[in-house]
């Protein structure tokens, strides 16, 4: 019996979290790209409104920026963790296989020493009658 995965837990991993991690990425950079837009639009004329449009628009860049790495990094934190998880996961499996298989050849060298037992002491007991009969005068002289 073969238990191996079809696909491996790295490939399973690459399958659910890249998706994700490119979602976000692409989704960052849409929203950067809208906001640029929309600014430029509603520019004002006047340069002392533009001084400030400028500044207030470098200052949502930098909040955009810092908001965008912080979902980054809360991705890339989240798929550490559920592959932390996966290992322990898989981890614990491998222990409880271990422990089961140990138990079963604890069994195993039981059912052997039980087994040797009994036909040891079937042979005795073998050996009792046919010493009976030997005295007896029947089986073998």
């Amino acid at each position: 019996m073969n238990n191996k995965p079809l696909v491996s837990s790295e490939e399973l991993d690459q399958a659910f979290t890249q998706p994700l991690k490119n979602e976000a990425k692409q989704v960052a950079d849409e929203i950067g790209q809208a906001l640029e837009v929309g600014a430029s639009a509603a520019a004002p004329q006047d340069p002392q409104a533009q001084a400030k449009k400028q500044q207030e628009d470098a200052q949502k860049k930098t909040d955009d920026n810092r908001k965008k790495t912080y979902w980054q990094n809360f991705l890339s934190k989240f798929a550490q963790d559920e592959q932390k998880l996966k290992q322990q996961n898989e981890q614990k499996n491998q222990q409880q296989e271990s422990e089961a298989q140990e138990e079963k050849q604890k069994i195993e060298i039981k059912q052997f020493e039980k087994s040797k037992k009994d036909q040891s002491f079937e042979q005795q007991h073998i050996q009792a009658i046919q010493s009976k009969a030997e005295k007896k005068g029947g089986v073998g002289g």
